[in-house]
């Protein structure tokens, strides 16, 4: 969530309260949102699910906030 603002210059109200409010009337995202809410659902500990998501949340990341944007903008 942080790289997230970071890269499109925004302050959050706070990184883990109002996700819904912060991702999609502040950054206007909410196809963003839709995904977050499905990669946060974790059915059964002991799968692979986790890995599957962790690498699905990791090109979200890379998608919205890619590393190049999130160095600019911490500078």
């Amino acid at each position: 969530m942080q790289a997230l603002f970071i890269s499109r210059r925004v302050y959050p109200i706070a990184y883990d309260k109002w996700i819904h409010e912060q991702v999609v009337e502040i950054l206007g995202l909410p196809e963003l949102y839709a995904e977050l809410v499905t990669l946060f659902q974790i059915r059964d500990l002991q799968s692979n699910e986790i890995g599957g998501k962790s690498e699905h949340l990791r090109q979200l990341l890379d998608d919205y906030a890619p590393a190049s944007t999130v160095a600019a903008s911490a500078s």
